[in-house]
């Protein structure tokens, strides 16, 4: 039995649509994402850069919220 061509446009576009999703994920999972924005792109270096700041900090700390002599490391 033939397909019409109602049909067959609908599985061609479902195809279409599985095909842009798995091309997105790997892509997206092998950090291949491309800004075409240049602020973006900056913008998320600079974030990118604080994040690996953050958790290079170390040392003694008074914490402001827990009063005096409060202190962790």
């Amino acid at each position: 039995m033939p397909l019409s061509r109602a049909q067959v446009s609908i599985i061609t576009a479902v195809i279409a649509a599985v095909a842009s999703v798995v091309a997105a994920y790997v892509t997206a999972s092998k950090g291949l994402v491309f800004f075409p924005n240049r602020r973006l792109e900056a913008e998320v270096n600079d974030l990118k850069g604080k994040l690996e700041n953050r958790s290079t900090l170390g040392g003694d700390f008074e914490w402001q919220w827990t009063g005096e002599n409060w202190l962790g490391s």
